[in-house]
């Protein structure tokens, strides 16, 4: 059930607006015939209009790599999503962080925003990894299965932090003037306890697993009998690995016995008989042990390609394929199919961007990497698709490699990526 208010509006002073988002540190950007200005200063008296709908603006989120606030924008299903924005913030940090957090209707139904506010500016990177904590569990709830990935965005963005809209109207849309509750559908801002810097050091440094979306989601979704114990144990390797990426194996053995605790709680069904062999065990018990095993011994569930057995490589494509293993392990990101631009292939190899790219055509000479796509360069309203590669693992061939990146092309919503592209080009 929704808990975003259907009558009334309210609407925060210009005063408290001001302060709860720090916006003397701000630039904004005015909305003219749906497009936006360059960035300019901001005064109150455009604050004002703003939330008086007379004028549309937005907001820049960063000052010299410091946050101002966090949002979370959410363009569809947000009446149906805001329960479970809701429960994910409690499980995040409990109360403190709803106390922190208002939110905004949008210029349609179906949208909305998630605000995060502050007693001051704080770092950049604890702001952006609260909020796509949020954003990833968010994503992985069930409402959001059929979500196109840019209906949620998590700000702020890489780089210049992005800007956002907050309150006022969207006139291009010819919205309503918008209105500001706590996430239990309370109207206004009387309830707002921003968070400390120290505070979210803490919720950042305690309850801010990186987990990729996959994890998430088997921590979310109830296990079922069905599935089969021979499933459920290789799901139990992948997430203790998951935990020994981002933990190191002391903390990650923690972290892994409370996830598997949590998803036995999450899936009764477990507790019964076997369908197939009547075994009354529950195999999250006594298969836990042995899954932490394996994933100790062997980290990773794939091998580095081997480069001593290349008779005659240049150091370059050496260079180039240790950094890409570094990254892809770093990352949690499949070896098969993966995306990087030629920018950050640069700054791993510490060498130019034409070196880089042609180190990467020889690697893949050499039998280290396949290009599954070139990418293409951003133009005029259709953003550009970064370079796909595909390292040749240990015991892989180019050919298997270039079926599993044809595998995840398949994969409907990259399919539905691709029609956008195409559609907006």
């Amino acid at each position: 059930m929704s808990n975003v208010p259907t009558l009334g509006i309210n609407v925060p002073s210009v005063a408290e607006l001001w302060r709860l988002l720090h916006l003397e540190r701000a630039k904004a950007k005015t909305q003219s015939n749906g497009r936006y200005s360059r960035r300019h200063a901001l005064t109150c008296d455009d604050l004002e209009r703003h939330l008086a709908g007379e004028i549309t603006l937005a907001f820049t989120v960063l000052c010299c790599q410091r946050a101002l606030f966090a949002v979370l924008d959410v363009d569809a299903l947000f009446p149906e999503l805001l329960s479970v924005i809701r429960t994910a913030v409690l499980a995040i940090a409990g109360g403190e962080l709803s106390a922190a957090i208002f939110c905004t209707n949008g210029s349609d139904a179906g949208r909305g925003k998630v605000i995060v506010t502050f007693t001051e500016l704080v770092a950049a990177s604890d702001a952006r990894k609260l909020i796509r904590h949020l954003c990833r569990r968010v994503r992985a709830s069930e409402p959001a299965q059929d979500l196109q990935r840019s209906a949620l965005c998590a700000y702020p963005q890489e780089k210049s932090g992005g800007v956002v809209r907050v309150l006022g109207r969207n006139v291009s849309r010819c919205g309503p003037v918008e209105c500001a509750f706590s996430l239990d559908g309370e109207p206004g801002l009387s309830h707002m306890r921003p968070l400390t810097p120290a505070k979210l050091a803490g919720m950042v440094a305690t309850s801010m697993p990186e987990l990729r979306i996959w994890a998430q989601r088997l921590l979310e979704t109830p296990w079922t009998r069905a599935e089969g114990t021979h499933r459920h144990f290789g799901h139990l390797v992948a997430l203790a690995r998951e935990s020994i990426r981002i933990y190191g194996r002391t903390r990650g053995s923690r972290f892994y016995n409370a996830s598997v605790d949590r998803i036995k709680a999450n899936s009764p069904e477990l507790s019964l008989p076997s369908q197939k062999t009547k075994d009354q065990r529950n195999v999250l018990d006594h298969a836990r042990e042995r899954a932490w095993e394996l994933a100790s011994k062997k980290p990773s569930s794939w091998d580095a390609p081997e480069l001593s057995m290349r008779k005659g490589m240049p150091r370059g494509v050496a260079r180039l394929c240790n950094a890409l293993v570094s990254f892809v392990r770093e990352k949690g990101l499949r070896p098969s199919c993966f995306g990087i631009d030629y920018e950050r292939i640069a700054v791993l190899i510490d060498s130019s961007k034409s070196t880089a790219y042609r180190w990467v055509q020889r690697a893949e000479e050499y039998g280290i990497v396949v290009i599954h796509d070139r990418g293409s360069k951003h133009t005029k309203g259709v953003p550009g698709q970064c370079t796909r590669l595909g390292l040749v693992c240990r015991g892989q061939t180019q050919e298997q490699v270039r079926a599993a990146g044809a595998s995840r092309e398949s994969n409907p919503s990259c399919l539905k990526r691709k029609r956008q592209t195409a559609h907006a080009r």
